[in-house]
């Protein structure tokens, strides 16, 4: 891969991990509001509807992330193989030629 196309890629994984780590963090937010009385009983249906639509779009975020090729190898950045044995989603370099995150050659 050329060093525009790597930067593109690094590009895109910074916007989906930013993108996931955001709505983790609002899941959060989000759990605690639904468990309060007076939220869970007034707009329970629509609340739950959301929530569920919101697990949907983490999930697919998630698999979005787990999925990213390294720029380099074109392996799984986080994981070993094409099967994804022992994922790492916080790993710093691939695992299979060292290249460290947010890197480019050339």
């Amino acid at each position: 891969m050329n060093a525009e196309g790597c930067r593109v890629a690094w590009r895109r994984h910074r916007i989906v991990e930013g993108l996931l780590w955001l709505l983790i963090g609002a899941e959060v937010l989000l759990v605690a509001a639904i468990t309060t009385h007076v939220v869970a009983t007034r707009f329970s249906l629509r609340v739950y509807l959301f929530e569920g639509g919101y697990l949907l779009l983490v999930l697919v975020l998630g698999v979005i992330h787990g999925r990213f090729c390294c720029p380099r190898c074109g392996y799984r950045f986080n994981a070993w193989g094409p099967d994804g044995g022992g994922h790492n989603s916080l790993a710093r370099v691939c695992r299979h030629c060292h290249l460290h995150k947010w890197q480019c050659d050339g």
